[in-house]
């Protein structure tokens, strides 16, 4: 995975062009370049919003909100700070309630139940 600044720097502004041209763009397209995660047929996007929903739900919520947190704190940073930032939330996130439960789940081959702590 790619650390929390060169993210900030790749995925950002790349979605952020899309203002400064006129022109409109269909959900293939906007998919293509990675302005949204996914297009989908409207008859399958009900469907498809639970599937991720659900997909979301099952992953740590710590470790994702903190990972948000660092990719928009990233822009604000140097890459050294950054990088000594991002070991320092590795290393909360490796004391969590939520890391123990997810290395015991994976040694016991089944989904993890995260509790945010």
């Amino acid at each position: 995975m790619d650390d929390p600044y060169t993210l900030s720097r790749d995925l950002i502004p790349h979605r952020m062009q899309r203002f400064d041209r006129p022109e409109s763009i269909d959900g293939v397209e906007a998919e293509r370049i990675g302005f949204i995660n996914r297009a989908v047929e409207p008859e399958a996007l009900e469907a498809e919003v639970k599937k991720w929903a659900e997909e979301l739900m099952g992953l740590p919520p710590l470790a994702v909100g903190l990972g948000k947190r660092m990719v928009d704190k990233a822009l604000d940073m140097d890459i050294l700070t950054s990088l000594d930032v991002n070991a320092q939330v590795q290393s909360m996130l490796i004391k969590t309630e939520d890391f123990t439960e997810a290395m015991r789940a994976r040694v016991e081959k089944r989904r993890p139940q995260f509790k945010g702590k």
